[in-house]
């Protein structure tokens, strides 16, 4: 059954342990992936609706010749902070998502940073607009953007990573259980 009003995979079921009745109650939202899949599946949906076709999930890039621009959406750390945890067992789990965008200039009018620039904005805003990504999250904030421009001086072609941690809360060894 899906539940109203939280990302993609979700569904509503019961544990079975006293265990885990003990710490969330009878009925919780679980996924039927994990949380960072989850995630990584929302800003694709998110991102696909505002550029269609032209994002992947972990694809890398450079892109295609016949392709103007494309847009890698993936995870590349997931820690834990056990000082910012609700409980104990509760720790907040720190998720860094990553956006790779790679681009090429067919204007030479406009340079290909400018281009990348004009699309980090619109996946900034995108991102920005659910930043719970459905209720799997408590926030988001931007870490770094890094741009990396073909070497060739001759080239129209350049690459910007942008990389945001998103906040959550998971109990130890249920990563399929948000805690919101």
């Amino acid at each position: 059954m899906s539940v109203a009003g939280f990302g993609v995979g979700l569904e509503e079921a019961l544990f079975g342990t006293g265990q885990e009745s003990a710490i969330f109650g009878p009925q919780v939202i679980t996924l039927t992936t994990t949380i960072r899949a989850a995630i990584i599946a929302s800003v694709y949906s998110s991102l696909n609706s505002e550029y269609p076709n032209k994002v992947y999930v972990g694809r890398r890039l450079p892109i295609d010749l016949a392709d103007v621009y494309g847009i890698s959406v993936d995870w590349s750390q997931d820690q834990t902070d056990y000082s910012a945890g609700m409980m104990t067992a509760t720790p907040q789990h720190e998720l860094t998502l990553v956006i790779n965008i790679a681009a090429r200039s067919v204007n030479p009018a406009q340079p290909v940073t400018t281009i990348l620039d004009g699309y980090s904005a619109g996946v900034e805003t995108a991102l920005y607009s659910d930043q719970t990504f459905g209720g799997l999250a408590t926030g988001m904030e931007i870490s770094a953007y890094t741009l990396e421009l073909d070497e060739d001086p001759q080239s129209t072609a350049g690459t910007l990573r942008m990389e945001f941690t998103v906040f959550y809360y998971a109990a130890e060894g249920l990563p399929k259980v948000p805690i919101t």
